[in-house]
């Protein structure tokens, strides 16, 4: 049995804790996930996060699954924050700060409050731009 928790940060996310995030083949529990029949009709982004670090920042390791994209991504911005509302949530931290360590870098999600009813909720980290282009019509 695997831990799931479903959360809306601007779209729909399900949050899957595993005890280790590099041995998950998001190429096939992904897609599974993303399609299952209980997140119907609009699907969710799939998160899968270990917890590594407990303490005043916690540190979480998250690979996203992302719908639209039907793939892994580098990063989630509101993946981060549902896996770190998520993870106090559900008590695996009593951390209100969280480094979120992704595949494209580490974002930074915090909240002052409690995980119930968090204030100031935010997000940090770099931007890059990766791609320029233009489209003539």
């Amino acid at each position: 049995p695997i831990s799931c928790h479903y959360l809306w940060t601007g779209t729909e996310h399900l949050v899957v804790y595993v005890e280790d995030v590099e041995d998950v083949d998001v190429g096939l529990w992904g897609p599974r996930l993303r399609n299952d029949a209980a997140l119907s009709p609009n699907g969710a982004n799939i998160n899968f996060v270990e917890v590594s670090d407990k303490g005043d920042e916690a540190g979480l390791t998250v690979r996203t699954f992302e719908k639209g994209v039907e793939a892994e991504t580098l990063a989630c911005g509101t993946g981060s924050i549902a896996s770190s509302l998520v993870t106090a949530l559900s008590r695996r931290s009593d951390a209100r700060r969280f480094a979120i360590h992704m595949p494209g870098g580490v974002l930074h999600v915090g909240f002052e409050g409690t995980a119930e009813d968090p204030q100031g909720l935010y997000l940090e980290g770099p931007a890059e731009s990766i791609y320029r282009g233009s489209l003539e019509m």
